[in-house]
């Protein structure tokens, strides 16, 4: 089973499915950068080639299969990734799985290709992919890591049945990662409150540096709003905290926010920490909230994808639109 707590619905989902002989041959995992979506689709790759895997699709750790999964070597498991961080993934590197998923398996049942992360793939991957998806051979599994989906062609996300991983602050949760840092479960809880719930993000945020940077952007939004400032000073400031990190942290700077304004008495809202966020619920309506945090979000898709824009570009593009904001409070 998946070591991540907050995967064990998925798991238990697809365990079903492979025990009745009804898991689909493409698999569309998404959720938010952070949530493990890499880690669920090797381990359940493992899983499949398992000699010895239970009901649940537990892995048995000790076959012949799960030593060359661990070793990352197993003949019937390919990884399909960009060459480098932010570049597209190639017709090539498509064409090879195509070949791949022909060939005979080793273990005489499943083949498993995992496509990290799916939405890398340029337009002739993509329209490649499509026809290995339309008439699949048997015994293989597709299985498409995503954080933005909606950035997949329509052709590609309705031949795959999608499972969804959302953000978790569960005791279960708490547990694994207050073990993982060595804290308590009240810090584990506000890390992950200020995560969004996504786990490897609060893990990042542990880090005091991180901590502290994040803050400084809340204050940065708020002097913002009340004076005037070089967008181009400050969006260098910014870049140097570390890109895309800085457009992750405003879109939970910015949904923490809106969590401030609906429900000040909620358990997930920082405001009793952090008076510069209640100060931004304050001054803004939900609207120019949720304005901004999708100018976050697709600035944060701009910079991740293949198209290589310019980041300093974008943060600039974010801090003209926020100082905006100001203009109607002004009135």
């Amino acid at each position: 089973m998946s070591d991540l707590p907050w995967q064990q619905k998925q798991w238990a989902q697809l365990a079903s499915a492979a025990a009745n002989d009804r898991l689909p041959h493409a698999l569309l995992l998404t959720g938010p950068g952070g949530i493990g979506l890499t880690e669920f689709a090797l381990q359940f790759a493992g899983s499949l080639l398992c000699q010895n895997a239970g009901t649940d699709a537990r892995q048995c750790g000790q076959c012949r299969a799960c030593i060359l999964v661990r070793a990352g070597n197993h003949p019937d498991i390919l990884r399909v990734n960009p060459e480098e961080p932010g570049k597209q993934i190639r017709v090539e590197e498509i064409r090879s799985l195509v070949e791949f998923m022909h060939l005979s398996s080793h273990s005489g049942h499943h083949k498993v290709a995992v496509i990290d992360p799916a939405d890398a793939m340029n337009r002739s991957a993509a329209n490649t992919l499509l026809k290995i998806l339309e008439e699949p051979p048997a015994g293989a599994v597709m299985l498409l890591c995503c954080s933005q989906p909606g950035r997949l062609p329509i052709t590609i996300r309705s031949r795959c049945r999608q499972l969804a991983f959302n953000g978790d602050c569960g005791l279960a949760t708490r547990e694994w990662l207050a073990q993982r840092l060595d804290v308590d479960s009240a810090t584990a809880m506000a890390l992950l409150q200020r995560a969004g719930g996504v786990p490897f993000r609060a893990l990042a945020l542990a880090e005091v540096e991180a901590l502290s940077k994040q803050d400084t952007l809340v204050q940065d939004l708020c002097e913002l709003r009340q004076a005037a400032a070089n967008p181009v000073a400050l969006a260098q400031k910014w870049e140097a905290f570390g890109f895309p990190e800085v457009l992750v942290w405003l879109q939970e700077i910015l949904r923490n926010a809106v969590v401030c304004k609906l429900a000040p008495g909620a358990p997930g809202n920082l405001s009793s920490e952090n008076g510069h966020l209640q100060q931004i619920a304050d001054e803004l309506d939900l609207s120019q909230l949720v304005a901004s945090y999708d100018l976050a979000l697709r600035n944060y898709q701009g910079a991740t994808g293949p198209f290589n824009l310019n980041h300093r570009g974008l943060l600039e593009e974010f801090i003209v639109h926020w100082q905006s904001t100001a203009r109607p409070s002004r009135r």
